[in-house]
């Protein structure tokens, strides 16, 4: 399927070619979410996948592109629990330097 949609033959997926590898799969985004979508899955941020790219992407994301396709809600939901995530585990990394130093100061 990933080669059919490969308009141009260079065995990488453009955007547009992206959109239409979901659409067959079964999942229809909001140009948003589709753009978002494309976005998470190009990690080299070249603006085109390859074909392992996607297999991985898709792997980690398929129940959550069949969720966004029902509700745009659920979508969302799950970019703020990304993100919020990552705050947590910047929050944490910093509790333990400072706690670390704080040891340091009384001697422990």
């Amino acid at each position: 399927m990933f080669e059919d949609k490969d308009a141009n033959g260079n065995k990488l997926c453009e955007p547009a070619e992206f959109i239409n590898v979901l659409q067959q799969l079964g999942v229809d985004l909001s140009e948003t979410q589709a753009n978002a979508a494309f976005t998470d899955c190009d990690t080299t941020g070249r603006g085109e996948v390859t074909f392992n790219e996607f297999l991985m992407w898709w792997g980690e994301n398929e129940n959550k592109m069949r969720a966004a396709h029902h509700d745009e809600t659920l979508w969302d939901a799950a970019r703020d629990a990304q993100t919020r995530i990552g705050q947590v585990e910047v929050a944490v990394q910093d509790l333990q330097r400072d706690m670390t130093e704080a040891l340091k100061l009384v001697g422990a």
